[in-house]
């Protein structure tokens, strides 16, 4: 038996983003970090073979490199002010698409880190997940409407080249 028994609440998280590509003014980092308004995070499986031996179906999971397919990393934000946040995205993705405003070499206009970091209901850190070089491949619709006051989400898919999770115990070291 666990010496307390306690609820994860589904609002205790942070996310950060190391860059946006076509971001200007390093400042409107917030225009993301501030204005995220969930994630999901994306599902986590592994390939399997089914061998038939002596009348008995093994399934064995498939290991190493065969074993790369991720399902995407989805973001919703609340829409800023001017669109900024939006905007941003749809233009580093117009960039690439068109092949315009990029120096270099196209694979590496991405973000090079999303972390998305879990806290306790202490807010204390307990784990985290890092995705590196991240690429938004999927920019939702707007939905504009007259008469309507709530406020705009818009949603992001994201794929990466890798995720890496650490989990820390929160609990407080003994005195």
């Amino acid at each position: 038996m666990a010496d307390y028994i306690n609820l994860f609440h589904a609002d205790l998280w942070s996310v950060s983003f190391s860059n946006i590509p076509s971001m200007t003014d390093p400042k409107d980092l917030m225009l993301f970090e501030k204005f995220v308004k969930s994630v999901n995070l994306p599902e986590f499986g592994l390939l399997s073979d089914q061998v038939n031996f002596d009348g008995h179906a093994i399934i064995t999971p498939v290991a190493g490199e065969q074993n790369m397919e991720r399902s995407l990393l989805m973001i919703n934000f609340k829409l800023s002010e001017f669109a900024k946040n939006y905007l941003y995205l749809y233009s580093s993705m117009q960039n690439l698409r068109y092949g315009s405003n990029i120096e270099g070499l196209a694979r590496k206009y991405n973000v090079s880190e999303i972390g998305i970091r879990l806290l306790d209901n202490s807010k204390r850190l307990f784990g985290w997940f890092q995705y590196t070089n991240a690429l938004c491949v999927g920019l939702s619709a707007l939905p504009l409407e007259y008469g309507l006051a709530d406020e705009i989400i818009f949603t992001t898919s994201w794929t990466y080249e890798q995720v890496l999770f650490q989990y820390q115990d929160p609990s407080p070291e003994p005195s």
